[in-house]
């Protein structure tokens, strides 16, 4: 009786001593949450020559919702994940410039799919900014590339430019079983170029990836 008394004492103590902690936790946890980690609106450009410079901004909330509604990807993901993918996607629209060429206007869906299809690529890497690549062209459909003088549907090169058409981005994600992914091919590029040109590649990323050619061009 009384090792009882002695046990059911001592697990009062312990729920007394930890219940306010425990508050405390949620407390912060909540703060930081809402008012550390909340971003604030990001400002990309929107311009079809290199001067003439206009700016949107880039609303927390509509990320989120054009995520919810245009991204499949996001959509399948579990409460705990959407929230790391959210905040990734805003780190990476932040250190990105974005401009529409050929007269076409910079959207919020255009900044935030494209995001996305790199945070896709990279969710289960630990360095997943690819730093090197910093502007995000985006022309309405095919573009004339002078290197070789022909037409091409996305390009991305050692200069730190991902240039992309929207018409055939779209593509990629509406048209779901064709094995033809315009964003996930040009990011997978910028991905594999980084490994030479930044300092912050994946580790274990770059560890991988040549153990993995060297076998699927064998498969191939």
């Amino acid at each position: 009786m009384i090792v009882l008394q002695f046990i059911l004492f001592f697990l009062l103590a312990v729920v007394i001593i930890l219940t306010p902690m425990f508050g405390l936790y949620y407390l912060i946890k909540f703060f930081w949450e809402r008012v550390v980690e909340s971003p604030s609106p990001l400002v990309v450009y929107n311009s079809g020559t290199y001067t003439d410079q206009q700016s949107i901004k880039i609303d927390h909330k509509n990320t989120e919702s054009i995520l919810t509604l245009k991204f499949n990807y996001y959509q399948k993901l579990s409460d705990q994940d959407k929230v790391k993918f959210l905040k990734r996607v805003s780190g990476f629209i932040s250190d990105r410039e974005f401009r529409a060429l050929s007269g076409l206007t910079l959207t919020e869906d255009m900044v935030v799919l494209i995001s996305a299809s790199a945070i896709q690529l990279t969710f289960g890497l630990e360095e997943f900014m690819m730093d090197h690549f910093s502007k995000i062209f985006i022309y309405p459909k095919e573009f004339y590339s002078r290197l070789n003088k022909e037409y091409h549907k996305g390009e991305t090169n050692l200069a730190g430019v991902i240039v992309l058409s929207w018409k055939h981005f779209n593509e990629g994600y509406t048209i779901s079983n064709d094995n033809l992914n315009l964003g996930l091919h040009e990011m997978a590029h910028a991905l594999r170029f980084d490994k030479f040109k930044s300092d912050d590649y994946d580790k274990f990323f770059s560890e991988y990836i040549d153990k993995w050619q060297l076998i699927s061009e064998t498969e191939f």
